[in-house]
């Protein structure tokens, strides 16, 4: 159970830094956020309306330092906790896998782009983000049912 234990946390520390990064790059520019996995971010945000991005950054960089935290190897907490912690992030990852599904069905980009080869464009420029997006997803939940497992 180490490995899973390892690997689960180290995915969510390397997203977490990638949430923190992605989180100031919206709020320096909300234009960042038309990136294909924050497209859904990005509408939620402007249905509660922030325009401009404040939320989605916000969203992601507080994303970003819990799922630092609950990664941390120095933190003693309980896998319910350290999966709280996650909990953020995992909203946010199944936010861009719906957005890189959108771009699939419409064969374009959010911004409205359609790249020479559509769909299948887009699926090799975001399989990676759809890959690491799944796997964490489910190494999370066996990190937990695994600690469920061993609790009772």
């Amino acid at each position: 159970m180490f490995a899973l234990e390892t690997k689960t946390l180290f995915v969510g520390l390397l997203v977490g830094l990638a949430h923190i990064a992605s989180g100031i790059a919206v709020l320096i520019d909300p234009a960042a956020l038309n990136v294909t996995p924050l497209e859904l971010l990005a509408r939620f945000a402007f249905t509660l309306g922030f325009v401009h991005g404040q939320l989605a950054g916000a969203l992601l960089l507080i994303a970003g330092v819990m799922a630092v935290i609950g990664a941390s190897r120095g933190l003693q907490a309980s896998r319910l906790t350290r999966a709280l912690l996650f909990s953020l992030q995992e909203f946010l990852l199944l936010l861009q896998i719906v957005s890189i599904v959108l771009s699939l069905i419409t064969g374009q980009y959010p911004d409205g782009y359609v790249p020479a080869g559509g769909r299948w464009f887009i699926a090799a420029d975001q399989a990676w983000a759809w890959i690491l997006a799944v796997s964490h997803s489910i190494w999370l939940a066996a990190f937990i049912y695994g600690g469920s497992r061993s609790s009772s």
